[in-house]
């Protein structure tokens, strides 16, 4: 939670306490360089449309001090191969401002919000968060 309070505090991910980190912490994954915990990524698993499994990439972050180092890109190769595990056929991201992180450097499709699995459409629709989706296929 350390971590991530100030990239929360600006927006920069969507607000999220310490009992909804706790709720899906097997979700979560650190990385770690030189025992020092520099960035994070989650996972989380969702029921897609047709039955199969849909997975979201969430929660991305890189400590400022760690930025433009590969280490986000390694975080979402980490998630991409987690989703696959699950037996996802495609993982998906959301995000207010790392549009070009995601499609540059990523290879995620910008998408509407049509494609998300239902609950995760309304949840994003209530946010109220000018969010943009990413999709990639695994």
């Amino acid at each position: 939670m350390a971590l991530l309070r100030q990239s929360i505090e600006d927006e920069a991910l969507a607000h999220r306490t310490q009992q909804d980190l706790l709720a899906r912490l097997g979700d979560y994954f650190l990385l770690e360089v030189d025992k020092n915990i520099i960035g994070t990524v989650a996972v989380h698993q969702h029921a897609a449309d047709g039955g199969g499994i849909s997975a979201e990439l969430a929660c991305l972050y890189v400590r400022r001090s760690h930025e433009n180092q590969g280490h986000g890109r390694r975080l979402v190769r980490f998630a991409e191969l987690k989703a696959r595990g699950l037996g996802a056929k495609q993982l998906f991201a959301i995000t207010t401002q790392a549009d070009q992180f995601f499609s540059d450097k990523c290879g995620f499709r910008e998408t509407g919000a049509e494609e998300l699995p239902p609950a995760r459409r309304e949840a994003l629709e209530r946010s109220g968060r000018r969010s943009k989706v990413f999709l990639k296929d695994l």
